[in-house]
């Protein structure tokens, strides 16, 4: 094909006067077209506009012949598009037409698969999955959920179609995590799992990447800490008493002790779940593992440690508010972070088997009184409907109990010669 057209030409191309429009052509049924449009003159408009200030729009076109009909096909705009990458485009246009596609479909097709690409990437499917399971998550969730995504998933997979992430991905992106924080690494795959599932599910994935290399990271077995010993709980509030940090977070650790709740479900309280008259602390179930609310029945010392707290709390709605921002709460490694510091052979949650190993040693109290107090409870759902508050009475008074032996060192050692 002899091309006709020179690029001087093209930047010159205008219509001849008179003409509205003008075609200039370059072979094989590429042309320029060129059209004039006058310029908005506003309330003048068509009153002595000079020529001169018309723009030139100009834009490379393809006639063709495809099942016995004309059609054209819009290349693009000049100069946008060059006179050398028009003829190319041309070209792979004609290629289709002698195929038997339109281009015209093609490209229509093109941009469809590229919109529809764009919200199939790992970050939006992630942000649907996300959205669709927050709501009913804990606030936990929500948080760690979030991060794993903004931090770990999407710097290194977000702009990626989902369809086309493989395995190799997941396993770089996971291993690399691994190296440094196993457990994380593992609870990434696990999110991306789940990603994939729900793009799966949505018909907009075939395959799940994430679950092919499951047990590619090892993660070491967690070291569980024995409960104190009641013959060291004297030694333990010792090492409490002395805890030169803040005071919020030692009467936290009281607080954790004296209600046998789980860490999360102290440091995230609110002041509107505490009903002080009534010593009284109603823990709803969107904080709670089993998503039951959950009445905890105060002690004197508890009552008293969370009076303490509240002109501590700077008028926060969370009892233990961050140090920095007193519209979120305490982190929850705040705790294992003053044990540590304490040299404590325990952990934060291991004061709830503390408590569990006391009170069923003692006698004095029936098993499921115990069990009820640490929030185990029923699995038949029915059941569990009632028991928000079941052995209300019995727990109040155990609680008490178990506050009183703390404070009285006494208590251990008739506990430890009842034992033996």
């Amino acid at each position: 094909m002899l091309a006709k057209l020179k690029d001087t030409e093209a930047k010159t191309a205008r219509p001849a006067p008179g003409k509205r429009f003008r075609k200039l052509f370059d072979g094989g049924g590429l042309y320029l077209f060129c059209a004039a449009r006058e310029a908005s003159g506003g309330a003048n408009e068509g009153k002595g506009t000079k020529p001169g200030r018309a723009t030139i729009l100009r834009s490379w076109r393809y006639d063709y012949r495809l099942h016995g009909q004309r059609r054209t096909f819009a290349i693009g705009l000049y100069p946008q598009v060059g006179l050398a990458e028009a003829r190319e485009r041309h070209q792979a246009a004609r290629k289709l037409v002698g195929l038997g596609k339109s281009p015209v479909v093609v490209k229509r097709q093109e941009k469809q698969a590229a919109k529809l690409g764009a919200a199939n990437t790992v970050r939006a499917i992630g942000d649907a999955w996300y959205a669709e399971l927050a709501p009913h998550k804990s606030e936990a969730w929500r948080k760690q959920a979030r991060s794993w995504l903004d931090s770990k998933i999407y710097p290194s997979l977000g702009g990626s179609p989902i369809a086309e992430v493989k395995a190799a991905d997941v396993l770089a992106l996971c291993k690399g995590i691994a190296t440094t924080h196993p457990k994380t690494g593992e609870y990434v795959r696990l999110t991306l799992s789940r990603i994939f599932s729900y793009a799966i599910r949505n018909l907009r994935a075939e395959h799940n990447p994430a679950r092919e290399v499951q047990g590619a990271i090892v993660v070491p077995p967690p070291e569980h800490y024995k409960p104190i010993p009641a013959k060291s709980l004297p030694a333990f509030i010792e090492a409490l008493d002395g805890y030169a940090g803040r005071l919020g977070t030692k009467l936290a650790a009281k607080l954790l002790l004296l209600t046998m709740v789980r860490k999360r479900e102290l440091t995230e309280a609110t002041w509107d779940e505490l009903d002080l008259k009534h010593a009284l602390w109603t823990i709803p179930g969107s904080r709670m593992k089993r998503r039951e609310d959950h009445v905890v029945p105060l002690s004197t010392q508890a009552l008293e440690a969370f009076k303490e707290l509240k002109p501590l709390a700077s008028g926060s709605r969370y009892v233990f508010p961050s140090l920095g921002r007193l519209d979120q709460p305490m982190s929850a490694s705040t705790l294992n972070v003053a044990f540590d510091r304490m040299k404590l052979s325990t952990t934060p949650h291991a004061l709830r088997a503390t408590a569990s190993t006391v009170l069923n040693e003692s006698g004095a109290f029936r098993p499921e009184v115990i069990e009820r107090q640490l929030s185990h409870i029923e699995r038949n759902r029915v059941r569990a409907s009632y028991n928000r508050a079941e052995y209300l009475e019995e727990r109040r008074a155990m609680l008490q109990w178990w506050a009183d032996f703390i404070d009285k060192p006494v208590n251990v050692v008739a506990l430890r010669r009842k034992a033996s």
